[in-house]
């Protein structure tokens, strides 16, 4: 309503650094690792606010420099390709994500396209938000028949109530949304990556089983099965090794190659 007002003139933006994450809690326990402050957020009318989740300094340079000149809204900066708000990551993609049999994830022998989404509030339907991508920016990025996994920083629920009003085909038998879910509490890293089901392996298991199902003759179905129960085996060594050494094993911090 006081944005209707005439005579009220522009307010500034207000912003939120959100500096604590919830895969963080090597000393912190329950109460630091609630990401409930997105979904605050993202209940306020679409009107008003924002929420970003810049990847490197660059991002949040850019971001938070946007966020400052911003007028009229509530900014919420989740720290840890601005203008465009999503966009393909080549260097972390096969053949640049040109053709992918599944966007946003890595498995051996499948070609992937990661899309790295800045501004979250982009994935809304068009029309329901300012930033909102129109659909067909949201299918050039998405495409229209391939399986999707979203790994997300707060709560999958977050994720599958923006998407929930595009077109049909981005329904759940399409999009795969993975977060916290209320799992973990003072422990390492990574062990919070592994209790959430959002590591490496899980993300790489989930995308081998919807690419043998989404294409029935593709390489990847024949070894579906031997690679997740080496990604699961990856997991419960893991576990060992953290209870007994309580510090995530040296693989941890490795980034994985990807070939193609």
């Amino acid at each position: 309503m006081a944005l209707e007002t005439k005579w009220r003139g522009d307010v500034a933006g207000l912003t939120y650094i959100e500096s604590s994450t919830l895969w963080r809690q090597e000393h912190n326990g329950y109460s630091h690792q609630n990401p409930g402050l997105i979904g605050s957020f993202l209940s306020l009318p679409r009107q008003l606010a924002r929420v970003y989740f810049p990847a490197d300094a660059n991002a949040s340079v850019s971001t938070i420099d946007h966020c400052l000149r911003s007028k009229n809204n509530i900014n919420l900066v989740a720290e840890r390709h601005c203008i465009a708000g999503a966009s393909v990551w080549d260097g972390f993609s096969t053949d640049k994500g040109l053709n992918p049999d599944v966007p946003f994830c890595a498995t051996e022998g499948v070609r992937v396209r990661v899309v790295n989404v800045n501004d979250l509030l982009i994935l809304s339907e068009s029309g329901g938000h300012p930033h909102a991508l129109s659909g067909e920016a949201f299918d050039s990025l998405f495409t229209v028949d391939k399986p999707v996994i979203v790994n997300f920083h707060g709560y999958p629920k977050d994720i599958s109530g923006l998407l929930f009003s595009r077109k049909t085909h981005v329904g759940r038998s399409r999009f795969d949304v993975l977060g916290y879910i209320e799992q973990g509490t003072t422990t390492t890293p990574w062990s919070m990556l592994r209790l959430n089901n959002v590591s490496r392996y899980a993300v790489a298991d989930i995308a081998a089983q919807r690419v043998a199902t989404n294409q029935p003759n593709h390489p990847i179905g024949v070894k579906a099965h031997e690679l997740g129960s080496y990604w699961k085996h990856q997991l419960v060594e893991h576990e060992k090794y953290t209870i007994e050494h309580g510090e995530d094993p040296a693989w941890c911090n490795e980034l994985p190659e990807l070939g193609g």
